[in-house]
């Protein structure tokens, strides 16, 4: 972060949507670093209740960031490639482990990421790959073989959805204090069930 940056409480930059995040970055208020720091804690704080994540990927998230930074200063960053996401289990990661919330796929390292995730640019900022019933196959995230997935507003509650909710950005992470724009795979209209269960 450059010197003289004003820097923003933890608080104010998560009740900062990702498109106010993005437009803080770009104009080098916070960092993306400082941004993946923040959601790296929040992370942290909320995962043992909500159990939103399958994999988390804290070093990755500050290690990426720090690219994005130093790509920052010589300009031709994308707005949002400093915005940190969670990426749905079933969306290939080039080097992060995709279960697809099976057991089946426990140690899977992907070579490449998935073409829905090109346009975030080489050093996507990822916290973690969000928790999926197995395969996507339900509606409720409550059969992945990780455990089910927690509504933050009701832990005794579905979340819905087979990544938790609505693709965009993930309830479960967002009512966490996330900002975590989540790039799924919408199937059979399950993300309108977690409006009726929230």
């Amino acid at each position: 972060m450059p010197n003289g940056m004003p820097k923003d409480s933890p608080c104010e930059l998560l009740s900062l949507s990702a498109y106010e995040l993005a437009r803080k970055i770009e104009a080098r208020e916070v960092s993306a670093r400082e941004a993946a720091e923040v959601a790296n804690a929040r992370v942290e704080e909320v995962e043992g209740d909500v159990n939103s994540f399958v994999t988390i990927t804290p070093e990755l998230a500050v290690e990426r960031a720090e690219r994005v930074d130093a790509r920052m200063k010589n300009g031709g960053v994308k707005l949002w490639e400093g915005v940190p996401i969670a990426v749905k289990d079933v969306l290939s990661t080039r080097g992060v482990r995709t279960t697809c919330g099976s057991k089946i796929l426990e140690n899977f390292e992907p070579l490449y990421d998935a073409s829905a995730l090109l346009n975030y640019g080489e050093d996507m900022i990822v916290v973690g790959k969000a928790n999926c019933d197995e395969f996507a196959m339900g509606s409720s995230t409550e059969n992945s073989a990780y455990g089910p997935t927690r509504n933050p507003w009701g832990l005794d509650r579905v979340p819905g959805g087979s990544s938790g909710g609505p693709p965009r950005p993930s309830p479960p992470a967002r009512a966490g204090g996330l900002w975590a724009p989540t790039p799924a795979a919408p199937s059979g209209s399950r993300e309108r069930c977690a409006a009726s269960w929230v």
